[in-house]
């Protein structure tokens, strides 16, 4: 082989290995060894998906420990395996760590009130739509925008579908929907190696039961036990649960948890830290909420007025 033939191949090379190859950045929510017999570790990341680090070494260990226990942002090097929408497919391996943030960046408001005062009603603090005709239900899921970035976070596409609901009336109201949370328990993570914790959807209500809006995944309005069957692999009832600490103590108790929030609840961690009294309770649609979710969605952070 010629030295101009050589660089050539080694350029192949290099360039099939940058392709193969991204970052992205996400606070560490947990993490724990996938067995006990080796250092191979599930990470439990901000954005809802559990990724992997093989044989991690001592230096990453300690990288995770410190952002989990400040709750800062990593930027991780990825072999990305799949989509990172897949719920079947292969969780999304780490390379190698590439900074850490030294600081929080969840938007906190610390000291809003006392533990001992937390209601659960402050998570649900806001009217859901109920409809009395599946026509308009229908109508609604259609306008459903499918045109978002091939990898956005179900938090991120959950506030842009609620958000342009608006434009839609019902009784002479605007259409708003309330935010359904999944949460899968450790067992059932274990178990599949499922490469989720969270997920979340809009949902509205029809003739007073809930109905799931998840045209991600679905062909159309669903009934919340069709929406966790769909993502359920033993196709298990899921416990309905008030407040968030109740996911987190159970993490061995059956395979899914589900949570309703209003529609103001944009990340998870907002409803952790509220019933720690660490968070104000989420009351209004927030600029920098719809800005983030836009700029996941669209690569912009504007966002249409409604």
């Amino acid at each position: 082989m010629s030295l101009k033939q050589l660089i050539f191949t080694l350029s192949l090379i290099l360039a099939s290995n940058q392709l193969a190859a991204g970052t992205r950045s996400f606070q560490v929510k947990d993490f724990e060894y996938i067995d006990g017999k080796t250092h191979d570790v599930a990470i439990y990341a901000s954005d809802g998906l559990i990724y992997e680090a093989l044989n991690a070494s001592d230096e990453t260990i300690q990288q995770l420990k410190l952002a989990h226990k400040f709750q800062s942002t990593i930027e991780v090097r990825l072999l990305e395996t799949t989509l990172a929408e897949d719920t079947l497919g292969l969780r999304n391996q780490i390379l190698n760590i590439l900074n850490m943030s030294r600081e929080e960046n969840r938007r906190i408001v610390k000291n809003s009130f006392s533990k001992r005062s937390y209601n659960p009603r402050a998570i649900m603090n806001d009217y859901i739509t109920n409809f009395k005709d599946n026509h308009n239900i229908e109508r609604v899921f259609n306008s459903q925008r499918e045109d978002t970035r091939e990898k956005t976070q179900c938090y991120n596409r959950a506030h842009i579908w609620s958000w342009e609901m608006r434009k839609f009336s019902e009784d002479g109201q605007v259409v708003q929907p309330g935010k359904m949370w999944l949460y899968f328990t450790k067992k059932y993570i274990r178990q599949y190696r499922f490469k989720w914790w969270f997920h979340v959807s809009p949902f509205v209500q029809l003739n007073g039961k809930d109905i799931i809006m998840d045209k991600k995944y679905l062909k159309g309005p669903i009934s919340r036990r069709g929406w966790t069957d769909f993502f359920i692999r033993p196709r298990t009832k899921c416990t309905i649960i008030f407040k968030y600490s109740d996911y987190e103590r159970n993490p061995y108790k059956g395979n899914c948890f589900l949570m309703k929030t209003s529609v103001h609840y944009y990340q998870p961690y907002q409803a952790e830290l509220l019933e720690e009294g660490r968070n104000p309770e989420q009351k209004r649609w927030e600029d920098w909420e719809l800005k983030q979710a836009y700029q996941d969605g669209f690569g912009t952070n504007t966002y249409p007025s409604l």
